[in-house]
């Protein structure tokens, strides 16, 4: 599984670098590397879907197309599912949008 990230910040919470006065407090950053670290340790889309804790479900309105998983009460994260194929075989690609607060 490739995992990408929209934006800089999000990669520097994934990394734990992020620098100046961060957005979410550390549990979340923290969490969310863990959700990360599930994605990319899974190998298709499927198997990320039947994590049961993570409650994916596809977002609708403005958001169709996106999906989103839960961080934890409060938080989730926002993602899009893309694929790339090349000679051998087709790549699924998770592209982390957002780390959003859902209340």
């Amino acid at each position: 599984m490739i995992i990408e990230f929209d934006n800089d910040d999000l990669y520097d919470y994934y990394l734990g670098t992020f620098k100046g006065k961060p957005k979410f407090p550390m549990v979340i950053q923290n969490q969310f590397r863990k959700v990360v670290s599930l994605f990319q340790n899974t190998s298709t889309f499927s198997e990320i879907k039947k994590i049961n804790s993570l409650r994916i479900h596809p977002l609708k309105n403005d958001l169709a197309g996106y999906y989103s998983a839960r961080i934890n009460d409060q938080y989730r994260m926002i993602f899009e599912v893309s694929s790339q194929e090349n000679e051998k075989e087709v790549l699924e690609i998770i592209i982390i949008e957002d780390l959003t607060d859902y209340h």
